[in-house]
């Protein structure tokens, strides 16, 4: 709902209300086409109402108020009809309807404004804490949209971008192929890994050359080795090949372990089993021992 120059609330339904209703306050008989007088409506509280609401819908449109209602106040004296009502109606309606549009462009502008700010995550104070925080939390990466979701937030954020870097760095290994697969394993998991090849000619594979986590792969690497693009390039490409055979590899090593609490249960209720039998097996022979004894005393002397 609009505001006028006077700041207050345009309320169509006010006037609307006013001009539906006869002087006594009664419902007009619209069916039959009856408008009263101007001079039995335009009592001073429709007056009131009607400057108001005419006052702000002029002041909306950029016109001026005065010269406007002096026109208006002319034409009611010389016409009895409704088509002054009418016209007013009409100003209304066009006021609800600029109206709707500045709301409509406001939402557009606010839907644009949100896609140029950085990611939320990264969160509004860029400090070393946020920072840390953030990528505490964003690596290793583990799914294809947080992957799409770092690459957005280093495009739009130097200093994530440089926190990152000197975080990589850390990893260094003892050669350049140590600290390439050092960096990728705190970068991404095997599991998202195996969805790349470094070209992605490969049906189903996404390119990971030229993305902004390569580059920073890149940039980390040669702040700690004079690596050429082609070792940087050899050393990435093999890595994500070999994700696969990781993954397979960890999977299969999961289901021996657990299977093997299984055998070993198996086992150990079978030693149970076994040293009840030897221990039922003892008892029947004290208990044959013993009706042995019993029937050699009872044996009669020859």
């Amino acid at each position: 709902m609009g505001r006028g120059s006077c700041g207050h609330p345009l309320n169509p339904a006010l006037v609307t209300g006013y001009l539906t209703r006869n002087s006594d306050g009664s419902k007009m008989e619209e069916t039959k086409g009856i408008f009263p007088a101007v001079d039995d409506v335009m009592n001073r509280t429709f007056q009131s109402a009607l400057l108001q609401c005419c006052t702000i819908i002029v002041g909306e449109l950029g016109l001026n108020p005065q010269s406007l209602m002096e026109g208006f106040t002319a034409t009611c004296a010389q016409n009895h009809s409704k088509v002054i009502f009418k016209q007013f109606l009409v100003l209304l309606k066009r006021l609800q309807k600029t109206a709707d549009q500045n709301s409509t462009s406001l939402e557009n502008l606010n839907v644009k404004v949100d896609r140029l700010l950085p990611h939320e995550d990264v969160g509004t104070e860029l400090t070393d804490d946020s920072l840390d925080e953030y990528l505490r939390r964003a690596l290793p990466i583990k799914s294809m949209e947080e992957f799409d979701s770092l690459q957005e937030d280093l495009k739009s954020n130097s200093l994530l971008r440089n926190k990152l870097c000197s975080i990589l760095v850390l990893a260094v290994g003892k050669e350049v192929k140590d600290t390439c697969q050092n960096m990728l394993r705190k970068l991404i998991i095997d599991e998202v890994a195996q969805k790349f090849t470094y070209k992605g000619k490969l049906a189903g594979k996404a390119r990971f050359a030229d993305t902004e986590i390569s580059d920073l792969l890149n940039d980390s690497i040669r702040s700690v080795y004079p690596a050429t693009d082609d070792k940087i390039k050899e050393f990435v490409s093999e890595w994500l090949t070999q994700a696969k055979f990781r993954v397979q590899k960890r999977e299969k090593r999961k289901k021996n372990t657990e299977v093997q609490p299984c055998i070993e249960l198996n086992l150990g209720d079978s030693v149970d089993q076994a040293n009840q039998n030897s221990l039922n097996f003892q008892s029947v022979l004290e208990q044959l021992r013993v009706v042995s004894e019993e029937s050699l005393r009872m044996e009669p002397l020859q």
